[in-house]
């Protein structure tokens, strides 16, 4: 059994536990209910990626004031729209009010429910936006559907399907899509 998979068993157990707890007369300590709590916390992160895997839809939801490749990606999907690009000037890698406000934008124009955040509606929006060019090496490329922005591709392994930013456009380097520090902007 997987480490995430016994995480959630895990956690699946203490809360049956700690909900019949009380109908049985059995009164928990507070170290077991924080037990209780943090594994609980723990199972709700291990069911989102914190590299981009497959379907984008699973992808850790992001908020203003994180910063990781993924939110890099955010800006370049959001950059290669260019529509909703005024407020995200360099794709730094830093959810920050003008990343909030691309990211608002782009859920407005595609009939979102505007939060400003990237959850799993607009993760799968974002993948299913990406126009499919080529598979190549192991390799499906795609762009971001828009006119413009940095000339960015994307890139899923056929074999593990996690993703990768860059490309030969731009730069000879590819980044892996996950929670790792941004790249700095003069790299892409």
């Amino acid at each position: 059994m997987n480490a995430t998979l016994k995480l959630r068993v895990s956690a699946l157990i203490l809360a049956a536990v700690a909900m019949s707890a009380p109908m049985l007369g059995i009164s928990m300590t507070p170290a077991a209910a924080a037990s209780t709590a943090a594994a609980s916390t723990a199972a709700k992160a291990a069911k989102c990626h914190t590299a981009a895997t497959g379907s984008w839809a699973p992808n850790c939801t992001l908020k203003e004031g994180d910063r990781s490749r993924l939110v890099q990606a955010v800006q370049l999907v959001v950059d290669g729209q260019e529509i909703c690009t005024t407020d995200i000037a360099i794709p730094n890698g830093s959810f920050n009010r003008g990343t909030k406000k691309g990211v608002e934008c782009y859920q407005r124009l595609l009939h979102l429910k505007v939060t400003g955040t990237v959850n799993r509606q607009t993760w799968a929006s974002m993948e299913k936006s990406l126009v499919f060019i080529e598979t190549h090496k192991g390799w499906r490329y795609y762009w971001p559907n828009g006119i413009g922005g940095l000339a960015v591709e994307f890139r899923e392994s056929v074999k593990t399907h996690i993703w990768d930013y860059g490309g030969p456009e731009i730069t000879s380097k590819w980044y892996r899509m996950d929670s790792a520090a941004p790249v700095p902007y003069r790299d892409l």
